[in-house]
This record gives structure tokens, sequence and C-alpha cells, in this order.
């Protein structure tokens, strides 16, 4: 945050009134690969690469 931006905090009163400052959060992204093993059952093979945020990258694993 700038030191601008804190001081027109400060002459608002932000401080005084206790005024949280919440900086957007911004979740990153992963991609994995779907692995399937090939007709042998040797080697596995990639059956599909995704690219998600980590937020649904995670609700994925909890619900399946």
């Amino acid at each position: 945050m700038s030191t601008d931006t804190l001081q027109k905090l400060c002459d608002l009163g932000a401080l005084e009134k206790k005024v949280e400052i919440i900086e957007p959060r911004f979740p990153g992204y992963i991609r994995y690969k779907i692995m399937v093993p090939e007709a042998d059952k040797l080697k596995l093979r990639v059956q599909k690469e995704i690219t998600t945020s980590q937020d649904d990258f995670i609700s994925l694993l909890i619900t399946g």
C-alpha cells in the first residue's frame, strides 16, 4: 500500500474508526493431468490436461 493511500486513510479518520484494509485475494492456477493406463497396463498415458484455479481444484478434491 502506498504512503499516499495511508495518508488519505488517516485524513479520513479510517485508523481511528478501525477500518480494516483488505487487499484482494487472487488464487493461483494449477495444471494437472488425468492419466489412464495403456491397453497393456504397463504404462500410463495422458488422457486430459486441465488448468484451473487453486480454489476450484480444492473444491474438486473435497466434493469429488
